[in-house]
């Protein structure tokens, strides 16, 4: 029976590519889990295309690994070229295979979007107002994008007492 090597599904007789994962099926189940570890993930994406999707220290760049590998999405960690090595790290990439762009991006997107649920913010890159001119007149109040405060600005760079966004020129 053929199985993927990435989900480790399996398939029926016949079948050679795997759609969810869009990867083409082996023949034998696969012995070691791709994503189980970042020395198996580094074996597998050895020699393949990968695009940066993420640039930071070790730290978060294992984070972001992590994630992903719970989503059967193997990554790689890399030293980034020409990086300061301020504070004492050195600054790493992490990159995927550019054919799971798309699913990360979702689930970095999902991720954003609880933590800013939890902590009980708004976003205001997706507010209404959020790619709309504030026009800042000292003498109609506003609203700031960023959390909500009605105000009227003394001119026309004015900062929202709540939050500290400061709006116009």
């Amino acid at each position: 029976m053929p199985y993927c090597p990435i989900c480790k599904g399996e398939f029926v007789e016949g079948i050679t590519h795997c759609k969810n994962c869009d990867a083409d099926l082996i023949a034998e189940k696969p012995q070691s889990d791709i994503c189980s570890s970042p020395i198996e993930m580094n074996r597998y994406l050895m020699g393949k295309e990968v695009v940066v999707i993420h640039m930071g220290y070790i730290d978060t760049c294992r984070e972001g690994q992590d994630l992903l590998a719970g989503y059967n999405i193997p990554t790689t960690i890399q030293a980034a070229e020409g990086g300061c090595n301020c504070h004492g790290q050195q600054p790493c990439v992490l990159a995927c295979e550019p054919k799971e762009l798309e699913r990360v991006q979702k689930i970095f997107n999902d991720r954003f979007q609880k933590s800013v649920e939890k902590e009980g913010i708004a976003c205001c890159c997706h507010s209404p107002s959020a790619n709309e001119e504030i026009k800042l007149d000292g003498d109609a109040p506003i609203t700031c994008p960023g959390c909500g405060t009605s105000f009227t600005p003394a001119d026309a760079r004015a900062e929202c007492p709540e939050c500290g966004l400061v709006l116009g020129v």
